[in-house]
């Protein structure tokens, strides 16, 4: 969504038409895998699932790809809606990428292929970059006497954060405070002191 949509709406609906010859035997699922920020998915008028709280603060699905399983006989030969009822915030721009409605088994390969890449590898490299900066901190610190392994464990704590809350969905602080604490965490991992000589 442009800012000037985001500064008179806040949320909107998307309505699929879906066709079916027949009602599928197995098991279907709707896949969502980019939006933002917050997402209530319906089938035939019928509730199947959320990305978290619709109301603010918002639970925010940016970096989140989604999976909503179809409950068996939702579904029916001839017409079927789904409906994606998408909550954005302020400062926040409404993405829905196209959604995806098939098969459960196909569609969970592909989400947790996207899920794995957007959400467990930063995760992980965030764990892995603060358990780094302890031991710099608890090994290396007292050795250190121009503070350069200080620096470097700041630096990869700050990054661990810039990490977290691109993909923690439901903040711990207001939406402002933890988006400045994303945006300042970005920019102290780039900053660089200049020392004159």
């Amino acid at each position: 969504w442009w800012p000037e949509r985001r500064a008179t709406y806040r949320e909107a609906a998307y309505d699929f038409p879906l066709h079916l010859e027949k009602a599928p035997e197995e098991l279907w699922a709707i896949f969502l895998p980019r939006l933002a920020m917050s997402v209530a998915v319906f089938v035939n008028g019928n509730f199947i699932g959320d990305g978290g709280r619709l109301e603010r603060p918002l639970s925010r699905n940016a970096n989140r790809p989604l999976l909503f399983n179809i409950p068996t006989g939702m579904l029916r030969a001839g017409e079927n809606s789904v409906r994606v009822r998408l909550v954005v915030g302020r400062t926040f721009p409404g993405i829905l990428d196209p959604p995806y409605i098939g098969p459960q088994k196909v569609l969970q390969l592909w989400f947790d292929a996207r899920h794995a890449f957007q959400v467990i590898v930063p995760q992980g490299v965030a764990v892995a970059s603060i358990a780094v900066a302890l031991l710099i901190l608890g090994v290396f610190v007292r050795r250190d006497t121009e503070g350069a392994n200080a620096w470097f464990a700041a630096a990869l704590i700050l990054w661990a954060v810039a990490l977290i809350q691109g993909v923690l969905r439901d903040a711990p602080l207001p939406a402002r405070q933890w988006e400045f604490v994303g945006v300042a965490s970005h920019a102290a991992v780039v900053y660089r002191p200049i020392r004159a000589f």
